[in-house]
């Protein structure tokens, strides 16, 4: 099986799994729309034992370094219907569709499905919380590429400092994103598991890590390396880079 076929099969497995807020089901909980097909259906169940009223939105999508995501109202997505009355025990279907034709880079959506207070009742003596899931939905480029990057980690006022870079024209979502800093002898003076989340086309993630006082002190006294590995469906990406002597101060 190539790489790229076992992408693709994780991608859809990961999409054959339902999304669970609250009394909330939906499925898939990944939508990805393209030259084979530009409509897509959610399927919103309600598995609690009231009735459930859900609102729909769709909004741009981007993120920041620090992975903070950025939503916008677009018109781009279309959502429809755009309200929900939906049973115990039943589900609606909701279409979600663009007229983008396939570009040079994927664009990134959110679809929002927010549920909506019950009619008022005086007589309610119980506080509900109120669930909302936010679906990813990818329109894709004309010749997907998926390229990540790791830039060599940079240590400074005892920290250190990884980016991982997208420099294709489709997201990706590392299984695993992992640092580790060597000392002189090749044992492991400091190993750290970072967060591995969506790095859209064209983005990048930063990740700043304390050192610590053991690390900080072998780095004063002999050569300290810091490995960043990302895990990916298509491959390995990682950088090495030692930290300097003054990298934690005098």
């Amino acid at each position: 099986m190539t790489l790229l076929a076992r992408a693709t099969l994780a991608l859809l497995l990961a999409a054959a799994a339902p999304a669970r807020a609250g009394q909330i089901d939906v499925k898939p909980i990944l939508v990805e729309l393209g030259p084979r097909g530009r409509t897509a259906l959610l399927e919103v169940r309600n598995s609690g034992t009231t009735p459930l009223r859900v609102q729909v939105r769709t909004a741009s999508w981007a993120q920041d370094a620090a992975g903070v995501m950025r939503v916008e109202p677009t018109t781009e997505l279309l959502a429809f219907p755009p309200l929900l009355e939906i049973a115990p025990g039943t589900s609606r279907n909701v279409r979600v569709g663009t007229e983008l034709a396939p570009g040079p880079a994927e664009r990134s959506f959110r679809v929002f499905l927010e549920e909506l207070p019950p009619p008022a009742d005086v007589s309610a003596a119980e506080v509900r919380v109120l669930t909302r899931i936010s679906i990813p939905v990818f329109v894709a480029p004309a010749v997907p590429v998926v390229r990540a990057v790791v830039a060599p980690p940079a240590a400074a006022a005892g920290r250190v400092t990884a980016l991982l870079r997208n420099e294709g024209n489709a997201r990706f979502r590392p299984s695993a994103v992992r640092l580790v800093v060597r000392g002189a002898s090749g044992g492991p003076l400091l190993e750290q598991d970072l967060e591995g989340w969506y790095v859209l086309a064209g983005g990048e993630r930063r990740y700043e890590v304390a050192l610590g006082a053991a690390v900080c002190a072998a780095a004063r006294a002999a050569a300290v390396t810091a490995t960043v590995t990302a895990t990916l469906d298509t491959g390995e990406a990682k950088a090495s880079a030692p930290i300097p002597p003054g990298a934690c101060g005098p």
